[in-house]
């Protein structure tokens, strides 16, 4: 498959597209409801408007809808996911590294050994996500409204490293063995190592 291949309005829903390279894949508005995009390479793809969920898609949200999807292993790297609904998503081993997830709904998905180095997570909604052993470093983690939702995050393992988390509410959040070398902390400063 070309990677700078246009899908747009292509409706793929319930195809099996694990292992696609559909990396610079203009997929805006693609109908991908139930594929199984497992260990596929999206980097770098434009996945606006496009509908992963198993339901109907509103042509008038703009949002980008990986609910229940299986992007275990996926390359996202890069990727734009402004607002995307990442609910009940399994995006173990997933590279997000350099993702826009500015705004994104992350519900009770499954972020495990995640790469979400540099990923914008601004305004981002943690609800019972699992991030354990996911690699937060660099990661932007700002502007605290939604951070009351990350209060019983399990976060072990994670590393945080240079993160901000400026206003976030971390007070009940699960950080064994995780790494906050030079995080700007909820109160402004800087997590120093003891």
């Amino acid at each position: 498959m070309a990677s700078t291949s246009d899908w747009r309005r292509a409706r793929q829903g319930g195809k099996d597209l694990s292992g696609a390279d559909l990396s610079g894949a203009d997929l805006r508005d693609t109908d991908l409801r139930d594929a199984d995009l497992s260990g596929a390479n999206l980097r770098g793809a434009n996945l606006s408007e496009a509908s992963f969920w198993s339901g109907s898609f509103d042509t008038e949200d703009r949002r980008v809808y990986l609910c229940r999807a299986n992007l275990t292993g996926a390359d996202l790297s890069g990727a734009n996911l402004t607002g995307a609904d990442l609910t009940n998503a399994n995006l173990t081993g997933a590279n997000l590294r350099e993702a826009i997830l500015n705004s994104a709904t992350i519900r009770e998905a499954i972020l495990r050994n995640a790469d979400l180095r540099e990923a914008d997570l601004r305004n981002a909604k943690f609800v019972e996500a699992d991030l354990r052993n996911a690699d937060l470093t660099g990661a932007a983690l700002s502007e605290s409204d939604y951070w009351s939702d990350l209060l019983t995050e399990n976060l072990s393992g994670a590393d945080l490293s240079d993160a901000y988390l400026l206003g976030a509410s971390l007070s009940r959040s699960v950080f064994i063995d995780s790494k906050l070398d030079g995080a700007t902390m909820p109160n402004g400063e800087k997590h120093k190592v003891k």
